[in-house]
């Protein structure tokens, strides 16, 4: 059997429905790319409000640090301050305490000669 050759309108037929579809699956490769054009859209939005919040974090543990390491320098100053005031007083207390006892060797002193004067006397 003699396969039939095809007519123009045949050929034009064929070429029609080669043309729409392509064009459906165009159609819908398009909307599928559209779709995921949106997806990605939505992750970009979702890193940038991320990266806000982390920039964020940042500029506070910055903050955080720069308060700390002010504090920090305030307290070993204060530490200094009292060592020095801790030295004053020690240095007072010793004074105090060698005078103190000077001026018991002194009473003793004065004790003693006015025993031996009574003994004597």
């Amino acid at each position: 059997m003699k396969e039939k050759e095809p007519t123009i309108n045949d050929v034009v037929q064929t070429l029609n429905d080669l043309a729409i579809t392509t064009a459906n699956g165009f159609s819908v490769m398009e909307r599928r790319f559209e779709s995921i054009d949106k997806r990605f859209e939505s992750i970009d939005k979702r890193f940038d409000e991320h990266d806000k919040r982390f920039d964020l974090l940042e500029t506070e543990i910055k903050l955080t640090r720069t308060e700390m390491s002010v504090g920090f320098s305030e307290i070993k100053d204060e530490i200094k301050r009292l060592d020095e005031r801790i030295d004053k007083l020690l240095k007072m207390t010793n004074e105090d305490i060698s005078s103190l006892v000077d001026e018991l060797s002194s009473i003793k002193l004065r004790v003693k000669k006015l025993e031996l004067k009574n003994s004597h006397g």
